[in-house]
Order: structure tokens, then sequence, then C-alpha cells
């Protein structure tokens, strides 16, 4: 009797231990590793201004750049129900005028392997631009400041959705003095972020040639293609083996 039951919790513990494997499967998408590192790992973000310093008075932009890694895309800035937008938010700066930013055209892609169907999700990829415009007070005092932003982002591939992640960002200025000289800088950065489409909330989603489509195995295609009948054969073995006489 002891020897069954030595067995029987042996078995069980075995079982458990496939169950939990087969539910962690599941819910990554079969790639937990890469899932564990959320959407900071795979979306960095550097920050620009558009002169070498400013002036009371003066105007200039705002570039934040996010820079996206290979096979993966971030949500656009209006994305579909229940995925994450990309925003960038910047905070109150003393001497500063900053205005609302503007965000790049997404793509629009199917990827029927998340479980989505036949809707088009609006996404980014490779290196966008969100540009503000700034304008500096009069009474602004010459010497370093920050301009301080913090950006959401949500990145996928076409296997799994990672976390979502607000990450915060730094933009070093120098105000100088009315009377001091400046010039533009970073024109490199500033024309690639003019050269972008710019986003139109009216625009319409299936444009001709603008659809991707993937395919693909996936989290919501794991539920659709077993999952229930692997965790109800798990059931049934278990039940089996503590049903089983033991040998004497």
């Amino acid at each position: 009797m002891m020897r069954k039951s030595f067995f029987g919790r042996m078995g069980l513990a075995l079982l458990l231990s496939l169950l939990a494997s087969l539910m962690v499967m599941a819910q990554s998408g079969g790639v937990a590793a890469t899932g564990a590192r959320g959407s900071a790992g795979v979306v960095k973000a550097q920050g620009y201004i558009s002169t070498d310093a400013i002036r009371p008075g003066d105007k200039f932009k705002i570039a934040v750049a996010l820079d996206i890694v290979v096979a993966y895309h971030a949500q656009g800035h209006q994305p579909s129900a229940g995925l994450i937008a990309t925003e960038v938010q910047f905070e109150p700066v003393a001497g500063l005028t900053i205005k609302e930013p503007t965000y790049p055209a997404p793509k629009y892609i199917k990827l029927e392997s998340l479980g989505l169907g036949d809707e088009a999700l609006a996404v980014h990829d490779g290196t966008i631009y969100v540009l503000a415009d700034a304008e500096a007070d009069s009474s602004i005092k010459p010497g370093p400041l920050e301009i301080r932003a913090r950006y959401t982002v949500q990145a996928c591939n076409d296997r799994v959705c990672l976390a979502p992640d607000t990450i915060e960002l730094a933009i070093p200025v120098r105000v100088a003095a009315a009377a001091a000289a400046v010039k533009a800088a970073n024109a490199d950065v500033f024309a690639k972020a003019a050269a972008q489409p710019a986003f139109d909330a009216a625009a319409s989603r299936t444009a001709a040639g603008e659809l991707t489509q993937f395919g693909g195995s996936s989290r919501s295609s794991l539920f659709d293609k077993g999952i229930v009948t692997i965790l109800v054969g798990v059931f049934l073995a278990g039940l089996a083996l503590n049903l089983t006489p033991s040998p004497r």
C-alpha cells in the first residue's frame, strides 16, 4: 500500500510539473526568454534638439528616435483595441513651452498568428521619429537644463506581444545668452524625421499596397489547436495512474 501511495504521489508530481510547463508555454507562445525582457529590451530611444543651444525667445524642435529591433514592431499611436499605444510625453520644464508631439504614419499589417483574425494592426518598425515644437521663454536663464520625457511602447513579433514598458529619457540642452551665436544641430535626424509620412487618423487602413500579412504559431493558436485536449489527457493519465494497482 505504501508503495502504491509512493508511486501515485510521484506520478502526480510529474504530471503537475508537465501541466505547469504547458501553461507557461501557452502564456509565452513558446518564447519565454524573449518575453521576459519586455518591450524595453527591443525598443531603444534617443533624444535630440535641432540647435546646439537655445537662447531666450528661440523656437526649436525636439525629436525622440525610437529604434525597434529587427523582426519586432511597436504599436501605432492609435493602436487596435487591447494593445498599448506608442506615446511620448514631455515633462514640464521651467522656461520652456513644449507642444504636443506628432507621430509618423504607421504601417497596417495582419497577424493571424496572434489570434486577431482579419483585423489590421497599426504598427511601426525600424526607426521612427516623434517630433515636438518648443519655444524658450524670454526670461530663461543661461546654463544647462534637461528636457525629460517618458515613452510608452509595446513591442510584438509575429508570435507574441511583449509586456509594455514606460521608460524615462533625458535630453541635455544648453541655454545660451541672448546675444550668443547658435547653429543647427542633428540635421540628419531632423531630415529623416521630416521625410516620414505624417500620421493621419482619418487615413484608410486598407490602402492599396499598405497591408502586410503574417502567419505562424502563437499563444492563441496553441490554445485553439489542442491545449485543452492536452490538459484533459494529463488529467486522465493521472487518474489512471492512481487507480492502477501496485505490484505485490
